[in-house]
């Protein structure tokens, strides 16, 4: 669960609390009316838009729920942003709940996942050729583990690319050679999306997954594109559920076997400037 997909801190709370309830059988709203140090009614009134919480009320609400500090701060800035009268305060606070949910609101917070190097050099052979990640992922499986050759050749590359993205996955430590073919050791690793690496590593990926998807259409690939019209909440929520699907589809990933590689590329942004 994520909170900061919320604009209003009244149905995060209702939300918190019923999702916790899952693990928490004994968390129910009274109980939260009295860390709150209010009465039932009272809090009753603020979810239902009624009335208000003070900043110390709210406080002592995410003590009880156990939010971390990121999460009770955002929560904070949506009640000082409501409650607000002041058009230049409020655009305040506008943009820093933008930042909080643009730093949170990332695929790297839904996914375990392990750095593939941290030094310049290992970056720059991991990410500058975007063969070595789809050999890197594709001798995750058995069958072109033990011959890699079967994977130059389902690939389309040829085997002196396929030698050298091997001997980059070796020179970082992400696999090695044994008698039976070549063993990965690492195979979950993630790029910031801040890393100066990201763009190029990215584009390229997208570029080789294209042209690999016009080729299979209608053969075990889909594509697909839209634009529509909305507004940042309905983009908000839209974004946390794309991040959602992506943590359960590593999830089944997980549960193997590997067979086949694949490749999923996702796309959200404004063509429009942000309205002020």
């Amino acid at each position: 669960m994520s909170i900061f997909r919320f604009f209003n801190y009244r149905e995060c709370l209702t939300h918190c609390v019923q999702v916790r309830q899952s693990t928490r059988p004994d968390l129910n709203f009274q109980k939260l009316a009295e860390g709150a140090r209010v009465s039932k009614s009272y809090l009753s009134k603020v979810l239902s838009g009624k009335a208000n919480l003070s900043g110390d009320q709210l406080f002592l609400i995410a003590q009880e729920l156990k939010l971390s500090e990121d999460e009770t701060s955002y929560l904070e800035l949506l009640l000082e942003k409501e409650r607000c009268g002041v058009k230049e305060r409020i655009r305040l606070f506008d943009r820093r709940l933008s930042e909080m949910r643009e730093r949170h609101l990332q695929a790297r917070s839904f996914l375990v996942s392990e750095e593939a190097a941290s030094v310049p050099e290992g970056l720059q052979l991991y990410y500058l050729d975007p063969w070595v990640t789809l050999v890197h992922v594709g001798l995750t499986i058995p069958t072109y583990s033990r011959n890699p050759q079967r994977l130059a050749q389902a690939l389309g590359i040829d085997s002196k690319t396929l030698d050298a993205c091997v001997t980059s996955l070796v020179t970082l430590g992400l696999a090695e050679h044994t008698l039976k073919g070549v063993r990965i050791l690492k195979d979950s690793v993630h790029l910031e999306k801040g890393s100066p690496f990201y763009p190029a590593w990215r584009s390229q990926l997208q570029l080789l997954g294209l042209s690999r998807c016009a080729r299979q259409r209608g053969q075990n690939a889909m594509g697909i594109s839209v634009v529509f019209s909305s507004n940042e909440k309905a983009r908000n929520e839209f974004h946390t559920r794309l991040l959602e699907l992506i943590s359960q589809v590593q999830g089944l990933v997980a549960e193997g076997p590997f067979e086949d590689l694949y490749q999923f590329n996702v796309d959200l942004f404004r063509w429009t400037p942000e309205q002020s």
